[in-house]
């Protein structure tokens, strides 16, 4: 007997909302039928257990994704090394608002979390403990700063430029 497999993928701006797999071609359907209907995550894997979706799917329905993603990042542990960073920079209101994200040793923070090209500033903690700071802002010049401290100030002003 032929197995089948049907992996299931729920997307939507930019974002991997749930994801599972199941042999059912009805049960596909019956996914799609709930999110369609206006699901949300928890309930849609409560219903299918093989969906799955993260902490900040949640978040996002919360309306909520930025806090949480702060709040994420300086409690990892697996962040540890960057949370005299984070928690500088969370300390300022405006800075607070961008969505922050980890990639490659990089500090991104993005003025809207589900559009990158709403502007990015870029931080990246360098070898002899100074900073530059880039933005995707193209008339935005790159920085480098010799103090965390002085990265809240260049922030800022790159942020004033997206």
């Amino acid at each position: 007997m032929e197995e089948r497999w049907f992996s299931i993928s729920i997307e939507g701006d930019g974002y991997s909302w749930a994801s599972g797999g199941t042999d059912s071609l009805l049960t596909v359907v019956e996914v799609l039928e709930a999110w369609q209907g206006g699901v949300r995550v928890r309930e849609l894997s409560a219903r299918f257990p093989f969906m799955h979706y993260d902490e900040l799917a949640e978040a996002r329905e919360s309306g909520d994704p930025v806090s949480f993603q702060w709040n994420r990042l300086v409690e990892d542990e697996q962040f540890s090394s960057v949370w005299p960073l984070l928690r500088q920079l969370r300390s300022n209101s405006q800075l607070r608002a961008l969505f922050p994200f980890l990639s490659r040793g990089t500090l991104r923070l993005a003025k809207d979390y589900s559009d990158r090209a709403a502007g990015e500033i870029f931080i990246m903690p360098l070898r002899d403990g100074r900073y530059r700071i880039e933005s995707t802002d193209p008339r935005s010049e790159e920085m480098e700063v010799a103090s965390m401290e002085e990265v809240t100030d260049a922030a800022l002003s790159v942020l004033g430029s997206l």
